[in-house]
């Protein structure tokens, strides 16, 4: 069983209901979202990385200590294609890389 698809009025009620208006808030790694929320993060800025099926936000989350480098570099929201037109946040992740950043 498919779980709830997170979109752009559900955000703007969340945030309404409970004045928590941060993107974070909303969703979690994992989550299935739908084209209008990847086509809103595709056009805020342009892309850090893009490919068929493949978005990652371009304006850095934040900057962590990559274990596999052992050097700090930045983690941005990711995307991935689902199917059907859903996609699936991935949560923060470094650079060409789809693996949520705690």
């Amino acid at each position: 069983m498919m779980g709830e698809i997170k979109t752009l009025a559900g955000w703007g009620e969340f945030c309404e209901e409970t004045g928590k208006s941060s993107w974070g808030n909303y969703v979690s790694p994992g989550d299935l979202v739908d084209e209008e929320v990847y086509d809103y993060f595709l056009n805020v800025l342009p892309p850090r990385s893009f490919s068929a099926g493949y978005l990652q936000v371009g304006e850095p989350f934040s900057h962590r200590a990559n274990p596999k480098t052992g050097i700090c570099q930045a983690t941005y929201m990711t995307f991935v294609s689902a199917n059907n037109g859903l996609y699936r946040y991935c949560g923060n992740c470094f650079a060409g890389e789809t693996e949520n950043i705690k």
